[in-house]
Protein backbone atom coordinates (compact mmCIF):
# COMPACT_ATOMS: atom_id res chain seq x y z
CA UNK A 1 0.00 0.00 0.00
CA UNK A 2 1.00 3.53 -0.84
CA UNK A 3 2.32 5.78 1.86
CA UNK A 4 -0.30 8.56 2.79
CA UNK A 5 1.05 11.81 2.53
CA UNK A 6 -0.67 14.41 4.41
CA UNK A 7 -0.60 17.06 2.06
CA UNK A 8 -4.59 18.43 2.60
CA UNK A 9 -3.16 20.60 5.71
CA UNK A 10 -0.01 21.93 4.38
CA UNK A 11 0.51 25.05 1.77
CA UNK A 12 2.37 24.75 -1.17
CA UNK A 13 5.47 26.50 0.55
CA UNK A 14 5.62 23.89 3.27
CA UNK A 15 5.20 21.13 0.70
CA UNK A 16 7.92 22.95 -1.14
CA UNK A 17 10.60 23.19 1.40
CA UNK A 18 9.86 19.68 2.43
CA UNK A 19 10.40 18.02 -0.65
CA UNK A 20 13.57 20.57 -0.69
CA UNK A 21 14.27 19.23 2.29
CA UNK A 22 14.22 15.65 1.41
CA UNK A 23 16.35 15.56 -1.70
CA UNK A 24 18.91 17.84 0.09
CA UNK A 25 19.24 14.69 2.55
CA UNK A 26 19.16 11.90 0.15
CA UNK A 27 23.07 10.87 -0.36
CA UNK A 28 24.60 10.60 -3.31
CA UNK A 29 27.36 8.27 -4.07
CA UNK A 30 29.85 8.23 -6.38
CA UNK A 31 30.14 5.74 -9.06
CA UNK A 32 33.87 5.25 -8.51
CA UNK A 33 34.79 5.36 -5.10
CA UNK A 34 31.06 4.65 -3.52
CA UNK A 35 31.39 7.39 -1.06
CA UNK A 36 28.35 9.96 -0.50
CA UNK A 37 29.16 12.98 -2.11
CA UNK A 38 27.44 15.16 0.34
CA UNK A 39 29.88 14.19 3.15
CA UNK A 40 33.20 15.51 3.67
CA UNK A 41 36.39 13.60 2.53
CA UNK A 42 39.57 13.83 1.21
CA UNK A 43 37.99 13.75 -2.58
CA UNK A 44 35.78 16.90 -1.37
CA UNK A 45 36.63 19.93 -3.42
CA UNK A 46 38.52 22.27 -1.28
CA UNK A 47 39.33 25.84 -1.75
CA UNK A 48 42.95 27.79 -2.74
CA UNK A 49 44.09 27.41 0.81
CA UNK A 50 42.89 23.67 1.32
CA UNK A 51 40.35 24.31 3.59
CA UNK A 52 36.71 22.46 3.44
CA UNK A 53 34.37 25.36 2.00
CA UNK A 54 31.61 23.12 3.21
CA UNK A 55 30.09 23.26 -0.12
CA UNK A 56 30.82 19.31 -0.88
CA UNK A 57 29.70 18.53 -3.99
CA UNK A 58 29.03 20.82 -6.78
CA UNK A 59 26.73 21.19 -9.75
CA UNK A 60 29.19 18.57 -12.04
CA UNK A 61 29.46 16.19 -9.22
CA UNK A 62 25.70 15.91 -8.41
CA UNK A 63 24.87 15.37 -12.36
CA UNK A 64 27.81 12.87 -12.88
CA UNK A 65 27.49 11.22 -9.72
CA UNK A 66 31.11 11.37 -9.34
CA UNK A 67 34.25 13.28 -7.35
CA UNK A 68 36.09 15.44 -9.91
CA UNK A 69 39.21 13.62 -8.37
CA UNK A 70 37.58 10.45 -8.60
CA UNK A 71 36.69 11.06 -12.09
CA UNK A 72 40.06 12.27 -12.83
CA UNK A 73 42.02 9.15 -11.53
CA UNK A 74 39.57 7.12 -13.41
CA UNK A 75 40.20 8.96 -16.87
CA UNK A 76 43.54 9.89 -16.44
CA UNK A 77 44.83 6.71 -14.53
CA UNK A 78 46.32 9.68 -11.64
CA UNK A 79 47.82 12.00 -14.14
CA UNK A 80 46.96 15.21 -13.80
Amino acid sequence: MAKKNNWSNMNFTQIMLQQAGKKLSTPIYCRYCGKDLNQPTKESRFNATGNNTGNYANEWETRNHAHTSCYQQHIYGGRR
